[in-house]
């Protein structure tokens, strides 16, 4: 799927080159491929297991599609700004959000559900390597050699 193949790349984005703003290109264009993909309609029913505390009014399942838009939306922001915490809400949210109102038994709700996974395991401010010692010991090796 194009959408997972991009995701993919943007964590590599943020955890090799710590580069946010081409990880957000890139999650904005797995949106617009979950989007034209057709998997948009994932939130159209719910199956529930008993009787639930509210059925949903006509024209609601648009706010919900909003709703979760906005989580995501607001995930990628926390990218930007390298907000982990916001980060772990936002994609929580999202989780939460699709186990509420989601067609569970469906491959596209079960792959939202994985990717969203996924990307809660990626560290935003990963700790990097050091690399003075390595450009002391190159210097001293130049050094030694003239």
């Amino acid at each position: 799927m194009e959408a997972e193949y991009l995701i993919g790349l943007a964590g590599k984005k943020l955890q090799l080159e710590r580069d946010r703003a081409s990880a957000l290109a890139l999650m904005q264009s797995a949106d617009r491929a979950l989007s034209q993909s057709g998997n948009s309609n994932v939130f159209a029913v719910r199956k529930w297991d008993g009787i639930p505390e509210a059925m949903l009014a006509s024209g609601q399942d648009i706010y919900i599609k909003q709703t979760f838009e906005l989580m995501l939306e607001q995930a990628k922001l926390a990218v930007v700004s390298g907000d982990q915490n916001l980060y772990q809400t936002s994609l929580t949210n999202a989780m939460d959000w699709v186990q509420r109102y989601a067609v569970m038994d469906t491959v596209a709700a079960e792959t939202i559900l994985t990717e969203i996974n996924e990307l809660a395991g990626i560290d935003l401010n990963p700790s990097l390597p050091l690399i003075n010692e390595s450009l002391s010991l190159l210097r001293r090796l130049i050094a030694s050699e003239q």
